[in-house]
């Protein structure tokens, strides 16, 4: 995401996956770096990691993953920057450029050991700060954590994108999976009286209708139509996962 500091330039934060690793690392190496520029359309100029990989990454429950930034301010110009985090026992970044394996956990390898795989672990967290330079006060405890047992979202929580509103609060769409029908990508509501919290989730006990294979979402709000919008990424291959489709003719 992007946003306009104080400064009049431009600050992008984005994940960036370390050791010269791929995407499909993103489970253990990816941080969130931030990056400048004069312009919306840039270039923008890589500055510093602003949420990364802790020195004991199970220090902390996202000591080890830090992915799918979306950055807002407060009414009072705190930068808040919206984060999933990670850790896993026994886990560490896979170094790429020293020739080690990348390897992508499934997600369906959870239930028998969901403390030992960081795709297992994924909660939402939210960092702060008066500059968009930082430095970037960590949570010790994320926003957002999975629901209760036997809901939809009850395995992990993932993928934040807000909308904060004049008066501080904060509307959040997120995307979960449950241990129950861990095949498919859900997305739902969560709302905050105050950009700090506490959040609530606002679809307990079902998501929203949206397909389930859709994720990382974006959210804007339309002045012109006094509406709120979401933009998804969706993918529907039915020759290897036909029970994502439910009806998408890909």
């Amino acid at each position: 995401g992007v946003v306009q500091g104080s400064d009049g330039k431009y600050h992008m934060y984005a994940a960036m996956m370390n050791h010269n690793c791929s995407l499909s690392t993103w489970l253990t190496n990816s941080e969130v770096v931030h990056a400048v520029s004069p312009t919306p359309s840039g270039p923008y100029v890589p500055s510093d990691v602003a949420v990364g990989q802790l020195p004991n990454v199970t220090a902390s429950w996202d000591g080890l993953t830090e992915h799918n930034p979306t950055i807002a301010r407060a009414p009072d110009g705190t930068y808040l920057l919206f984060y999933m985090g990670s850790t896993a026992q026994n886990s560490s970044s896979v170094n790429c450029a020293a020739g080690e394996e990348e390897t992508l956990a499934a997600t369906n390898e959870c239930n028998p050991n969901p403390g030992t795989l960081p795709v297992c672990n994924q909660q939402i967290g939210l960092a702060t700060s008066k500059s968009p330079y930082g430095p970037w006060d960590r949570p010790a405890q994320p926003i957002l954590a999975p629901g209760p047992a036997g809901e939809w979202d009850d395995l992990f929580v993932t993928n934040p994108t807000v909308y904060v509103f004049q008066n501080g609060s904060v509307l959040m769409v997120y995307k979960a999976r449950s241990k129950e029908q861990f095949d498919n990508m859900e997305t739902g509501v969560a709302f905050a009286e105050h950009w700090a919290g506490p959040y609530v989730r606002a679809t307990p006990s079902a998501p929203f209708k949206v397909p389930a294979n859709c994720e990382d979402s974006g959210m804007y709000y339309s002045k012109a139509m006094n509406v709120f919008r979401i933009l998804l990424h969706c993918e529907c291959k039915k020759h290897l996962r036909p029970s994502k489709c439910r009806g998408w003719d890909n």
